[in-house]
């Protein structure tokens, strides 16, 4: 299998939402249960390239299989600080492809002037927790409860990472 990373482009929109909903559909790894409308994904994932925040897919043979954006958190004391989503089709995950695809997003933030990047992540994600700090992130808590599937409630850990200009 081939695989590349690359910056999302608008022919790339419904093919993100596909894998955006397979993966929403697990109920493990994202806040949303399914995909939003496409209509809507498509406005969201255009306001990426519009204001040139950092997104990345993942392609296996060519065909979009994950993705990574970072986007801007509100508040003007709090422009800094990018939040970090992501998701991989379960075929291509433990691949290394994952850790590709921040790498790309990663390096993208901190170029479009993040200094910042927080996630959540449920806490017995323990390969997403391990990626996590390979790259650098840092437990910063533990909202307990913070996750709700079905009934079930699962703790989540915030991460961030921190990169300053020297």
């Amino acid at each position: 299998m081939q695989t590349s990373i690359e910056a999302l482009q608008p022919a790339q929109f419904d093919a993100v939402w596909q894998v955006f909903d397979t993966v929403a559909r697990e109920k493990h790894y994202l806040a949303s249960q399914c995909a939003p409308a496409p209509a809507q994904m498509r406005e969201y994932l255009q306001t990426y390239i519009d204001k040139g925040q950092p997104y990345y897919v993942a392609l296996a043979d060519g065909q979009v299989c994950g993705w990574c954006g970072v986007q801007p958190v509100h508040g003007q004391a709090r422009a800094h600080v990018g939040m970090l989503g992501m998701g991989l089709l379960p075929a291509v995950r433990g691949q290394g492809i994952g850790e590709r695809l921040m790498q790309a997003a990663l390096q993208a933030a901190q170029s479009y002037g993040f200094t910042r990047v927080e996630l959540a992540v449920r806490a017995d994600n323990v390969r997403a927790i391990a990626l996590y700090e390979r790259l650098g992130f840092v437990r910063e808590g533990l909202l307990r409860d913070g996750f709700c599937v079905d009934g079930v409630y699962f703790d989540m850990h915030t991460m961030a990472l921190l990169h300053r200009p020297a």
